[in-house]
């Protein structure tokens, strides 16, 4: 059986070489490091091939030549310090230092140094080993650099985990990102609702490029979700499958190499972090480490300001619906606090600012017909006469989609939740007038109809402006809700004014039928009892009882007047029409009142035109009062009328 051998570096020996010095020299030979001797004066005199791998020159290049043709100059005095310790007989301890390379490069050694003596004891050079620790270096940086990100990302978890400000915890990530990561760009991307990619925040590339949305071209499904878990490094990314449909954008912005990291943000890879490289790059494990622990720290935060911004919303949205209840509350109030339904509308438009608008405006059609503002709030007070008269310069344009005419010709709403600016300059009359709707910064808009019997009578509108609020549905169906409210206000302060009128006809018709009926019954009493006294001589009792007559034939006739308005309102009423005799019929009326004339002294003289011949009509004779002027003459005071 043979002898065990072992490897020694490069070299094969045995376990009993027959010669020390044959030994020793192959051990120097095949040491990877650099086994360097030289004299006191620093002068190479042996050179191993660990040091030709080491400092690139050869033996025949090195042997001969000064030591310090691989010192730098800074480092000379290394080379001074360890002469003198080796003349004095000390060994120079291992210390880490840097070297030139024959290529002009530096590279890291350990450096041990040790006195060369003769068979007498005297030292006549050193002995230098120098170990190649470059990697050791290489590592030691790395764990450095590691330990610097990670104490960067500890204390950053404070700015970026603390906030619930969306703003503030991007504007930290790329902070953040600037300082643990080297790039020549940072993008943090995100998909919108639509499906749309966009760069929520950014750093170091152009305004062009981070302002891009960037969708699925209409050949592929659109992406919402990250399609990998894991970080994707190109190292060109025109191999990017991601940036095919738009890889220009990356050749304008000059970028070439890049890394994406995966953001699962609420159970969802909706987001990513990507570093960008404008020279072709190689990235580091360690790179890959930071970047994915930053990416974690990154979705945790933005998934804590989501939860919160819903928990915030839904505190909002249960406030402005509290807000909105009681503004309903206060608005039913003040609708039925009056009848006077213009007073209320105003109360209304007042109650409106700034519950829920910065500008709130009624319009009712008044009795022509005509499209009357019967109030007008807005948030500052002064600005209320600027409204009134920019409303007399500006009037609402009738064939304005949107406006308040087309809301009342359609009886619905107009809604417009974000005004934007090109709504604005085609709503402009002219140049003044884009100037003023400029300044207005009006922000949502709002228009609802009132509504009776299913016929629009006028419209509320409501405009956000410098509150700068964005009107939701919710707010729509309050805005509704309120002119559904203030519609039956009107409707019913119109209804009690139609029963204040009817009931204000009634007290003037039993008025009127109390005067009907008194002015022949006084005839009938006046001359019946005049017969019965005998003031009426022989001769005028034949007139007497045909005036008599004539007057019980009036009172039978007025409660058939009173009958025919009851036809009328069934609508059975009959007119019998034939000619009739309008002198006869004034010559009755005039001896009606005769009686009360004499007992008042009042003579009434009758003038006929001697021409007048008789008309088509029906025989129905009504007393109307007399105005207050004329009743000092006529007693009782009336004149007749034909229907």
């Amino acid at each position: 059986m043979s002898r065990p051998k072992f490897r020694y570096n490069s070299a094969i020996v045995s376990l009993h070489p027959p010669d020390p010095a044959l030994r020793f020299a192959a051990l120097v030979e095949s040491s990877d490091d650099a086994i360097v001797s030289k004299s006191l004066e620093g002068i190479i005199t042996s050179w191993n091939a660990g040091a030709e791998r080491i400092f690139g020159y050869t033996s025949e290049e090195a042997v001969g030549r000064s030591i310090r043709m691989l010192i730098p100059p800074d480092r000379s005095f290394e080379e001074d310090i360890v002469l003198a310790r080796i003349a004095r007989g000390e060994r120079v301890p291992p210390f880490d230092t840097v070297r030139w390379r024959k290529d002009d490069t530096l590279v890291d050694v350990s450096v041990t140094v040790s006195p060369i003596r003769d068979e007498s004891g005297a030292i006549v050079g050193a002995s230098k080993i120098a170990r190649d620790i470059s990697e050791r270096k290489r590592i030691e940086a790395e764990l450095a650099d590691l330990q610097r990100r990670l104490m960067a990302l500890a204390v950053a978890a404070g700015s970026i985990l603390g906030s619930p400000d969306a703003e503030a915890v991007l504007a930290a990530t790329i902070n953040v990102a600037r300082e643990v990561f080297a790039a020549d760009g940072y993008a943090l991307w995100r998909v919108d609702q639509h499906g749309a990619w966009r760069i929520a925040g950014s750093f170091g590339v152009s305004a062009g490029f981070a302002g891009r949305v960037v969708s699925s071209p209409p050949s592929q499904p659109t992406i919402v979700r990250v399609p990998f878990d894991t970080p994707q490094v190109f190292e060109d990314v025109r191999a990017a499958p991601m940036v095919a449909h738009t890889r220009d954008a990356y050749e304008r912005e000059g970028i070439v190499s890049m890394v994406v990291f995966p953001l699962v943000i609420r159970g969802e890879r909706a987001g990513t972090m990507v570093y960008y490289s404008r020279r072709r790059r190689t990235f580091s494990p360690l790179d890959l480490q930071v970047g994915t622990a930053l990416a974690m720290l990154v979705a945790e935060s933005l998934t804590m300001v989501e939860v919160y911004d819903e928990q915030r919303r839904a505190r909002e949205a249960a406030d402005h619906a509290r807000q909105q209840a009681n503004f309903l509350a206060e608005a039913g109030t003040a609708l039925s606090a009056s009848l006077d339904y213009e007073a209320t509308l105003a109360s209304v438009a007042r109650l409106a600012v700034p519950s829920i608008a910065d500008w709130c405006a009624v319009d009712i059609l008044d009795d022509r017909g005509e499209l009357k503002r019967v109030a007008v709030a807005h948030v500052d007070p002064a600005k209320i006469e600027y409204a009134r008269q920019l409303q007399e310069r500006y009037p609402a344009d009738p064939a304005a989609p949107g406006g308040v005419h087309d809301v009342m010709r359609r009886g619905a709403p107009a809604f417009v939740p974000r005004i934007s600016p090109e709504l604005l300059e085609r709503a402009a009359r002219d140049e003044e007038h884009r100037r003023i709707i400029r300044e207005l910064s009006l922000t949502s808009y709002m228009c609802v109809p009132l509504m009776a019997r299913d016929t629009a009578f006028g419209a509320i509108t409501f405009v956000s402006a410098e509150s700068g609020r964005e009107y939701t549905e919710r707010d729509l169906r309050v805005a509704q809700e309120l002119a559904a409210r203030a519609s039956l206000a009107v409707e019913n302060a119109r209804a009690y004014a139609q029963v204040s009128q009817a009931s204000r006809l009634k007290d003037e018709f039993l008025a009127t039928l109390s005067h009907e009926l008194r002015t022949p019954l006084n005839a009938v009493l006046g001359y019946t009892r005049m017969l019965r006294l005998g003031t009426i001589a022989a001769d005028r009792t034949g007139p007497a009882l045909d005036v008599i007559e004539r007057n019980a034939d009036s009172l039978r006739q007025i409660i058939e007047d009173v009958l025919d308005v009851s036809r009328i309102v069934a609508g059975r009423l009959r007119l019998r029409v034939e000619p009739v005799d309008l002198p006869a019929i004034l010559q009755e009326s005039c001896a009606t009142v005769g009686p009360a004339a004499d007992a008042k002294g009042i003579r009434i003289e009758s003038i006929f035109d001697p021409v007048a011949a008789a008309v088509m009509g029906s025989r129905i004779v009504k007393l109307v009062p007399l105005p207050t002027s004329l009743r000092a003459e006529m007693v009782p005071p009336c004149f007749c009328t034909r229907l």
